[in-house]
């Protein structure tokens, strides 16, 4: 009896343990939040947000399609009254290359105009037999893709044509599981659930090395489905397909996830997946992590006739997508029904503004990693070019790209002005997911400990900032300066490099870090520019493989 009394007395302080740690660590994270004043802080996506009137929030909801190859004042009013959040490319749309480039750039800049958001600007290309635009060298279809390393070759190539373009949304991959004789079957991956997964990881990876987004597509899947259910009827399955390959291919992390227009009696009888709140429910349960849901297109002739587009909308909305694609056949008449009917809805209490608000916060999240700078310029190299590019004196004319991508963790705001003297350069890479080089896989492991950098490089050269300059960012542990200072987090400014332990930085990652450490320099003292080997005796090689006589030579011209 008496031992386990002891028992129960060591496990209830245990548990005051563990509750007490808990409850620190979320003080921590809390804190940040709030200014010493009482004043809640807060983020640059939230700011942005709240800057956005109604109507500006709703149209981020939306993309949308429209008839044309250029931009025609029809057109710019159609963005100015929608501010939609991304628009959908389709062969109406299409000509030639310079002619493409051209109507991109032109909507990014009326949509950066209107409301200071960039477009996603999205389109279908999957490889044959579904490939909008016809001079790229993409004719590879899913189906013949047999391994991850042909299926990364074949993101990376697509990625790179689509990216010289301006475009930055790729819906695809296709994931249903499908057997010949269903209308998905020569669009599909061929294999075992488990391989269809990895070979998305392997095409998701492609894409995002060279800053395209990822649409994983149509969950849980139109398996089983002969004809198009766009055309002919809203489909009835009895049974939730097999998902296993989308959360295998969720290892990857692509930013969408795109729901299919089918009702499985297993889960709601009566509404089809993108307008059943269970439905929702169950992909959130399924999958985890953080993504966009978007919906097939919900003016599709069949879901027009059998729910009207008004209702198509507000149900998808009310169920939990973050995304309405509406690709407009009747343009404009589509886009502008489905505009209308959300801003009434919400305006008249049927669905809430904080949901609204949610799925726009996330948008504006994911739309900081967007670049533009391939539509401003025809003559621009791509991503994966510039990143072997020599450092030339020319290239130090261009501006640096800093993407504001601030996270909510790994530092916090200092009681006073930090004398910032020091300049920390770390490696870093994602040692959890399929591709080493993903920014949203290295934020998401400093996240798991609780750390940050105030500056992250990617391999294309784009500088993320994660951490405000004036705060203390949690980066460089413990260590000791050359001239015995400890404590270094609260004087110093991190950067890490996105590169391996064998491979190390490229070109134009030297060619930023020389950039931002100018710019650095030009704001504080700047004493000292260290590795993290030289302040944390345990990391005696990071940063990995960093030529540092090359850095010294850019950085003194």
């Amino acid at each position: 009896m008496i031992v386990k009394k002891k028992i129960e007395i060591i496990l209830i302080f245990a548990i005051i343990g563990i509750l007490c740690t808990a409850f620190y660590s979320f003080l921590r994270i809390q804190k940040i939040e709030i200014e010493e004043n009482g004043e809640v802080i807060q983020t640059e996506e939230e700011k942005t947000l709240n800057n956005l009137s109604l109507e500006k929030k709703i149209g981020q909801l939306f993309i949308i399609g429209f008839e044309g190859k250029k931009l025609t004042p029809e057109i710019e009013n159609l963005l100015k009254t929608i501010h939609p959040g991304g628009v959908i490319l389709f062969s109406r749309n299409i000509e030639n290359e310079n002619q493409l480039k051209k109507l991109i750039s032109d909507l990014q800049k009326i949509s950066l105009e209107d409301n200071g958001l960039p477009l996603f600007a999205a389109i279908d290309q999957e490889g044959e037999p579904v490939r909008r635009i016809k001079w790229l060298n993409d004719k590879t279809s899913q189906a013949e893709i047999r391994n991850t390393e042909e299926a990364y070759q074949v993101g990376l190539e697509r990625g790179n044509g689509l990216k010289r373009l301006g475009i930055n949304l790729n819906l695809a991959p296709v994931l249903d599981i499908t057997k010949e004789g269903d209308f998905l079957y020569n669009r599909s991956f061929r294999g075992n659930p488990e391989e269809i997964g990895i070979l998305a990881q392997g095409l998701i990876s492609g894409q995002k090395e060279v800053g395209i987004f990822t649409t994983v597509k149509h969950f849980p899947g139109y398996g089983g489905i002969s004809f198009n259910p766009e055309i002919e009827i809203v489909p009835i399955l009895e049974k939730t397909p097999e998902i296993s390959q989308f959360q295998k291919a969720f290892e990857a992390k692509p930013e969408l996830i795109m729901t299919a227009n089918v009702i499985y009696s297993d889960i709601d009888k009566n509404l089809p997946f993108t307008f059943s709140p269970k439905g929702i429910q169950f992909l959130k349960k399924k999958i985890k992590g953080e993504y966009l849901i978007i919906s097939d297109d919900l003016s599709s002739k069949i879901l027009e006739e059998e729910f009207t587009l008004k209702n198509s909308v507000i149900l998808a909305k009310k169920a939990g997508i973050d995304v309405l694609l509406v690709a407009g056949w009747k343009q404009p008449e589509d886009p502008l029904e489905a505009f209308d009917a959300i801003l009434g809805a919400t305006k008249n209490g049927e669905i809430r503004e904080e949901q609204i608000n949610e799925s726009v916060l996330k948008i504006i999240r994911l739309k900081q990693e967007i670049s533009l700078e391939t539509t401003d310029n025809e003559e621009s190299a791509t991503a994966s070019e510039k990143s072997s590019q020599p450092l030339e004196k020319g290239n130090f004319n261009e501006p640096l790209n800093i993407i504001n991508k601030f996270v909510n963790w790994g530092h916090e705001i200092p009681s006073q002005n930090r004398p910032i003297d020091t300049i920390i350069i770390h490696s870093t890479y994602d040692a959890l997911g399929t591709n080493p080089y993903s920014v949203d896989g290295v934020i998401y492991e400093y996240k798991i400990y609780g750390v940050s950098p105030h500056y992250l490089i990617d391999r294309n050269g784009t500088v993320f900032q994660l951490v405000e300059e004036k705060n203390i960012a949690y980066h460089a542990g413990s260590g000791e300066m050359p001239d015995g200072r400890t404590n270094i987090n609260s004087f110093s400014i991190g950067i890490e490099l996105i590169n391996t332990k064998t491979v190390g930085p490229n070109e134009a990652q030297y060619l930023s870090l020389v950039k931002l450490v100018k710019l650095i320099k030009s704001r504080y003292e700047i004493k000292y520019i260290l590795g993290h080997n030289e302040i944390a005796p345990s990391r005696k090689t990071d940063p990995w493989n960093f030529d540092w006589q090359e850095f010294n030579s850019e950085l003194v011209k």
